[in-house]
């Protein structure tokens, strides 16, 4: 980097904080090109992932570092109190050496005049410790051979000559799970070489980690051990507090370390940087699976020009993916939100996005179905090609009866069995489908159905077991048809014709409605309605697939039948009455009808609001069979309202609830408990578009976003999954978990096809623009079949609004219940080029 670099940067990021423009909760702001600054913060933590084909590195906001591949662990996560598996000094000599914790993992208690910032770029991040006279720091990687790049910068910017050290630590857990047992710690190994290290733990084979390094400057001494015990200088010393920070150095540089001792890769570089000068040392960090690559990649020369030149072209293709999709608001019109803030938003939820539809894990070490293919459904209309990919490798995990596993865990190898969370949700092969008819009506790519997919073969009565391949190999459509066929199987024909929840759907924690009493069954006739729903819609889509691609149309009329039947069952049993003639609809039933969960009498007696069959009910379009019931789902929304958006119920459950299962153990105003599970609390506001409350919708979406809450605990520039609110325990909008949620992709997926109204079809485009717009301007450019559709809102104040479609011939109707006009434009009309000009 160039001559006083780090300086130069630290006048801008002060000079953002003193603007406090993009200013976000947790003392953090957005910066241009992409740019995250993250400052210390008293309350939560944020996080940003750097992946590379399902290897993620962590970097939190607090300094910790954490990194797996899948089920493969190469850092612990670091909980609760404990130390961070990675860390990096700075020292800086008086009469002894003051360490100072680059990222701040290990910062010292009584250290003075240390500023920290860390900034997240798409594609790299940089940890800085600004001290009064060395700035430290610290910019990590992940290559696109998965290697993982720290490096560690000093700069003087002090008058005079200062004798610091650079200082690494780095321990490795190496293992197909999230931690080790005593037993573990007998087969782990760590040996320096004169080029690096090689940290092994025995997994059947040795899997290691090479690490190598490089000085761009001059030594004056260098120390090394693989001795964690060795770095500290004594049983029972944190990290953070080793003797050898102190000291600047290692007593005795052990070389080789088994099973008394923890095998680490740490080192400590001495310099004298004079005035004005700075150093650096690269770290390259090799995964590899075998000794003979732990040998192979360690003798590879680290080339720190080549690294300068990956990050930067790295950064301009994912700016360029992004690039495919643009939405800005300008001129906000409430005080909760400003619009150039909320753009930088949305581009960050995009990213979050992309990263939870392309990576190896979602849940713990598992891909989720139901999961991954709505974070598809939405990174599918910025990167095609990529997407595409992963529907359908994620195909070849589907059983040979058409049902989808819960949750699969990618094998180290092809030919290796596949780890299977085997719990039968049945709303997995809904989001396939939906997901799938998405692709085809954004991108017209009807290949996809041709792709040939494989079957596993797993144990029917285990809920966690290995899949096998069976050998077969059909077309992506055979296993669309094969998805739906086992949704069908599974219809209660004996009661009402819906879909039966077996363990439970997208709210999993109500998983009690498939419980039975009869003998000998597993499942009883227990509904979802919303699944149902769910269900309704894909028949339909698969009826459009079918027809379109010209194979598998005998199974039209039984598509068609299984919709009556659906209809009828739930204009039958989904509406609850009480004996005003009030009606509400319920969030399903359990065996042979025998009580309603989200009704007037719940099993514990308590009347009930279900916020997802409601919004549901309104996505899906079933509502306008009965345009009435609009009230119904308004006064739903009334009751499950929050400061937080839109609960999961207005009323909690509580432990001893019968029928609904796990979630009356669930804290009430946590998670699915009567809480804003942002997620949930967005399909509320699709379905308030639906319905055509748009300017309802986008006081609930203020609510949602994290940008709103000063209070968030998780990353405040991505969505979390929750805002829990229990005054016992004293939760006013905390959050446990962020990134891996849903919330994201429904965000993003909602601006394209709610808050503008662009949705493809298989045969065309319909444009929507909904009768509310939160801002004075806005814009979005979106590709639909190869075509760019560009819409462009302003609100002049004249009090009636103007559509203006340039590029195009198209038909047009008003949509009473969405209470805007719909404009449909025919796939082969589309052009290159569609100009949407809306003027209110």
């Amino acid at each position: 980097m160039e001559k006083n670099y780090f300086s130069s940067l630290i006048k801008e990021l002060e000079a953002v904080k003193a603007s406090g423009e993009g200013k976000i909760p947790g003392n953090a702001y957005y910066m241009e090109g992409d740019r995250i600054l993250c400052c210390e913060r008293s309350l939560g933590e944020s996080r940003f992932p750097y992946s590379e084909d399902g290897l993620v590195v962590w970097l939190r906001s607090t300094g910790f570092i954490d990194a797996c591949e899948s089920k493969f662990t190469i850092f612990r996560t670091a909980n609760f109190g404990e130390e961070s598996p990675v860390e990096f000094f700075g020292g800086i000599k008086g009469e002894e050496y003051f360490p100072v914790s680059i990222t701040g993992a290990g910062r010292q208690l009584f250290e003075n005049g240390v500023k920290r910032y860390i900034v997240y770029s798409l594609r790299s991040a940089l940890c800085i410790a600004d001290t009064p006279d060395v700035i430290f720091a610290m910019r990590l990687f992940v290559d696109k051979k998965k290697k993982i790049h720290f490096t560690l910068y000093a700069e003087n910017k002090s008058g005079e000559i200062k004798e610091i050290y650079l200082a690494s630590f780095v321990e490795a857990l190496l293992r197909y799970d999230d931690h080790e047992s005593f037993w573990d710690r007998m087969r782990k190994f760590g040996e320096m070489r004169e080029n690096g290290f090689i940290l092994k733990s025995k997994n059947g084979d040795y899997d290691c980690l090479a690490v190598k390094r490089k000085i761009i400057g001059v030594a004056d001494e260098i120390f090394r051990t693989c001795s964690r015990n060795d770095f500290t200088g004594m049983r029972g010393v944190t990290v953070a507090n080793a003797l050898s920070l102190k000291k600047g150095k290692f007593e005795r540089q052990v070389k080789k370390v088994t099973t008394t001792d923890l095998p680490v890769a740490a080192e400590i570089i001495r310099m004298t940087l004079g005035a004005g000068d700075a150093a650096s040392v690269e770290y390259e960090l090799t995964v590899c699976h075998g000794e003979a690559a732990a040998e192979k990649a360690l003798p590879e020369t680290i080339d720190e020009k080549a690294i300068e030149k990956e990050i930067a072209a790295a950064e301009q293709k994912t700016r360029e993916d992004y690039n495919n999709l643009k939405i800005s608001f300008d001129g906000w019109k409430t005080d909760k939100v400003d619009s150039a803030t909320f753009n930088k938003f949305l581009r960050s939820v995009q990213n979050q996005t992309s990263f939870c539809a392309h990576g190896k894990n979602y849940a713990g070490a598992y891909l989720g179905i139901r999961d991954v293919f709505q974070q598809l459904e939405g990174a599918l209309v910025w990167q095609r090609e990529l997407s595409r990919e992963k529907i359908v490798n994620a195909l070849n995990y589907i059983l040979k009866d058409g049902r989808p596993p819960r949750m699969f865990s990618i094998p180290d190898s092809p030919e290796n069995p596949v780890p299977l969370d085997l719990e039968k949700y049945i709303d997995q092969g809904n989001w396939i489908i939906s997901t799938v008819y998405t692709y085809l009506a954004f991108t017209d790519d009807w290949s996809i159905l041709e792709e040939k997919c494989n079957y596993l073969d797993a144990p029917d009565d285990e809920a966690w077991a290995d899949g096998v391949k069976t050998g077969e190999v059909t077309t992506v459509l055979e296993h669309l048809v094969r998805i739906t066929d086992f949704l069908l199987s599974n219809i209660d024909t004996e009661y009402t014709n819906c879909l039966k929840v077996l363990f439970g759907d997208w709210n999993d924690a109500v998983d009690g409605l498939g419980e039975t009493d009869d003998e000998g069954k597993e499942f009883g006739t227990g509904v979802t309605v919303m699944a149902s729903l769910q269900l309704r819609k894909n028949l339909f889509e698969m009826l459009e697939i079918t027809a379109a691609a010209g194979q598998y149309t005998e199974n039209a009329e039984k598509y068609k039948k299984a919709i009556e039947g659906i209809n009828a069952g739930l204009d039958k049993y989904a509406v609850d009455t009480d004996e005003n003639g009030n009606r509400r609809i319920v969030h399903g039933w359990g065996d042979k009808v025998a009580y309603k969960v989200g009704s007037f009498k719940d099993p514990d007696g308590v009347a009930r609001y279900s916020l997802t069959s409601n919004a549901f009910w309104a996505i899906s379009g079933f509502v306008n069979r009965d345009p009435s019931l609009k009230s119904a789902i308004m006064d739903c929304v009334d009751a499950v309202s929050s400061k937080y958006g839109l609960k999961t119920f207005d009323k909690p459950f509580y432990p001893g609830t019968k029928g609904v299962g796990r979630i009356c153990n669930i804290v009430p105003g946590t998670y699915e408990n009567c809480c804003a599970y942002a997620h949930g609390s967005l399909f509320g506001t699709m379905g308030l578009f639906a319905v055509g409350e748009s300017e309802r919708a986008w006081r609930e979406i203020e609510k949602t976003a994290v940008i709103t809450h000063e209070n968030a605990t998780m990353s405040t520039f991505v969505m979390p999954n929750s805002y829990c609110e229990n005054a016992e325990y004293g939760l006013d909008g905390e959050s446990l978990g962020d990134w891996h949620t849903g919330s994201g992709c429904v965000m993003i997926k909602e601006m394209i096809s709610c808050a503008f109204g662009i949705v493809p079809t298989l045969d065309g485009v319909k444009i929507q623009p909904p009768a509310y717009f939160p801002s004075k301007k806005a814009e979005i450019e979106v590709n639909v079949k190869n075509t760019k559709v560009h819409l462009i809102y302003a609100d002049s104040g004249k009090g009636e609004r103007t559509v203006t479609i340039d590029g195009a011939p198209y038909s047009e109707h008003f949509d009473e219940m969405m209470n805007t006009s719909v404009f449909f434009i025919p796939a082969d009309k589309m052009g290159k080029e569609i100009t949407v000009k809306v003027c209110d």
